[in-house]
């Protein structure tokens, strides 16, 4: 159960999304009666690169670095999460490898919305299925030149 004020948090953060941002009140309350908390300790990794995704994430409080496989060993950092970010969106539209590994920098927590809760929703709603395919274009090209940070 939230507190007033971890609601009010998701609220505020829900709002920063864009395909979540114009749904209807009752497309609203059903995406809120889905969403599992899940919390992460320092250095935990919430996701990583290649395998297979099926939720998105909503940021409610930490932070978390996003970063790709360089070589064997290493990472390349390609963009820091806080507060209200968002990750996993390509997910609610069909389950493939991810894309980029994320970690949390501290104890971060987070809301999941897996896609097999989402799929009323875009059945319902298929500019919703638009404004997803749109923030994952962009964050696609910001994977590919770094120092465009998408939002």
């Amino acid at each position: 159960m939230l507190t007033e004020e971890e609601y009010k948090k998701l609220l505020l953060a829900m709002r920063k999304v864009d395909f979540i941002r114009e749904l209807s009140i009752g497309e609203l309350e059903s995406l809120l009666s889905n969403l599992d908390r899940h919390e992460y300790s320092k250095g935990q990794r919430v996701v990583t690169q290649g395998e297979m995704g099926n939720s998105f994430f909503l940021l409610l409080s930490g932070t978390a670095m996003v970063f790709l496989k360089d070589g064997w060993f290493g990472k390349k950092v390609i963009a820091q999460l806080g507060p209200g970010d968002h990750f996993g969106e390509m997910a609610l539209l069909e389950e493939g490898p991810r894309t980029a590994s994320v970690q949390a920098n501290e104890p971060l927590q987070v809301f999941v919305l897996h896609a097999s809760d989402f799929g009323g929703i875009l059945m319902k709603n298929p500019a919703v299925r638009d404004r997803i395919q749109a923030s994952v274009s962009k964050r696609k090209k910001a994977m590919t030149n770094p120092s465009t940070k998408p939002k």
